[in-house]
């Protein structure tokens, strides 16, 4: 969530993965990019979210987390997962005049926070009801 820059244009959203070992011990070698030159907004539009990566440890569900550099090679355990965050797209144009509508549909969606539409959309009024199929139904930190 809130990961695409914000603009008329709205960047596109980073994308969440999660994958790790299930009955054994798994090495995994990883680069990423965009950690420290993650995609810039223009024309007023805001820069995209940096990626960021973790191991998840202590169980699928309620696992602890550790932050992982931007690059290295990790030996990961049966059941702990690697999780990624990959980053978003710059956007384009002064987010203030993005239409209404696109503003609704991405909180619909789960593309943005209240927070978001609030501060930098300048979203007035009640907000929609978030379809069950939104990408980030499953992980959403709101107030």
């Amino acid at each position: 969530m809130d990961t695409g820059g914000a603009g008329r244009q709205r960047g596109a959203p980073g994308k969440h993965v999660e994958y790790g070992p299930v009955d054994c011990d798994m090495k995994v070698a990883y680069v990423a990019d965009g950690a420290k030159n993650n995609a810039k907004g223009a024309r007023g539009g805001h820069s995209g979210g940096a990626i960021k990566q973790h191991k998840k440890v202590n169980g699928e569900v309620n696992g602890q987390t550790e932050a992982l550099p931007a690059c290295g090679v990790i030996t990961m355990q049966a059941n702990e997962r690697f999780v990624i965050r990959t980053n978003g797209g710059g956007g384009y144009g002064n987010p203030q005049e993005r239409k209404r509508i696109l503003v609704e549909h991405d909180l619909r969606e789960g593309w943005i926070s209240k927070a978001q539409a609030r501060e930098t959309y300048g979203w007035t009024g009640d907000f929609p009801a978030r379809n069950s199929h939104a990408v980030s139904s499953y992980q959403v930190d709101e107030d």
